[in-house]
């Protein structure tokens, strides 16, 4: 079975530097281009050969523009580039290509307040020489994986393709171990674990909308992801499981969300509740998707989900 591609339609190719400084509120920007830099550049303007280049001359209220081409590069943000905007000027033609070997795509790692916009990710793989979960995944913001506690907020994503022909990725969009961010317009196929992921953060404050999740193990993960978090206006079409939102202990640290809303310290709370009843506000919402025909058995599939059932 081959990942399905979806044609989507790009929003940002109309963006220009002015408007890209006028948003960012008098950053600098950062231009990634194959070719040779203008003989002409406004100020406040620089070009970079490399995404990762013009990342690490980031800084918060700063762009990184990526014109359209194929990158063949991993790409990490760190805190030192917290705030800053990443934007592809064409959703599908700006390229960032795994080529199908082991590694992640776009990783912002402990960095709060992080846009991705308008681009495609494809072909990063897990495999031999990289832990579970920690390879394999296209676009990441990673807020301290493991370490079972949450390590950056804001995490926002528009216009987003990720896709995996080789049919050996992890995950297509994914957030862990932190709080406050939205996915809009976005699309994953071809994932052995699952198209999108939230997990790790008991009080999100997070809301999907606009998503299509189609041929992945799961379209929807969501392991202890709780608390203000809202999944909208979205398909889930012929993924082995459309959406799977589960507590586990063990599991993606902090400790699974026990369905409270509004509880002040929901994450680290001392002394843990007793809830005596059933009949408290509940924040977490799943509401106007079309999820269906989500039992799809050639889908890809990894240690984990492979044993799942399916159908669901």
């Amino acid at each position: 079975m081959a990942a399905m591609v979806l044609v989507v339609t790009a929003f940002g190719a109309f963006a220009s530097v002015a408007a890209a400084n006028g948003g960012g509120g008098g950053g600098q920007v950062n231009i990634v281009r194959h070719g040779a830099a203008p003989s002409k550049v406004p100020a406040n303007t620089h070009y970079y050969k490399t995404i990762q280049a013009a990342v690490n001359a980031s800084k918060s209220g700063d762009w990184v523009l990526i014109e359209p081409g194929t990158y063949y590069e991993e790409v990490k943000v760190t805190n030192a580039q917290s705030g800053i905007w990443i934007r592809g000027m064409n959703r599908n033609t700006v390229i960032i290509d795994g080529q199908g070997k082991v590694g992640n795509g776009l990783e912002i790692y402990k960095a709060s307040n992080v846009w991705v916009e308008n681009l495609t990710v494809r072909n990063f793989e897990f495999g031999a020489g990289c832990p579970d979960e920690e390879c394999g995944n296209d676009i990441w913001w990673n807020g301290g994986s493991g370490s079972k506690k949450i390590g950056a907020h804001g995490w926002y994503g528009s216009y987003l393709t990720a896709y995996d022909t080789g049919l050996t990725g992890g995950y297509g969009i994914f957030t862990d171990n932190e709080t406050e961010g939205s996915w809009e317009n976005i699309y994953a196929s071809g994932f052995a674990d699952s198209g999108i992921y939230i997990g790790a953060c008991q009080e999100c404050k997070a809301r999907v909308s606009g998503a299509i999740m189609e041929n992945n193990a799961l379209g929807y993960s969501g392991s202890n992801a709780g608390g203000k978090l809202l999944l909208e206006n979205s398909i889930y079409r012929h993924n082995t499981v459309g959406i799977a939102p589960n507590s586990e202990n063990p599991g993606d640290g902090p400790p699974p969300q026990d369905g409270e809303c509004g509880r002040p310290n929901i994450e680290n709370p001392n002394p843990t509740p007793i809830i005596t009843t059933t009949n408290i506000p509940r924040c977490t919402i799943i509401r106007n998707n079309i999820i269906t025909e989500n039992n799809n058995l050639t889908a890809p599939v990894n240690g984990s989900t492979g044993v799942a059932p399916w159908g669901a």
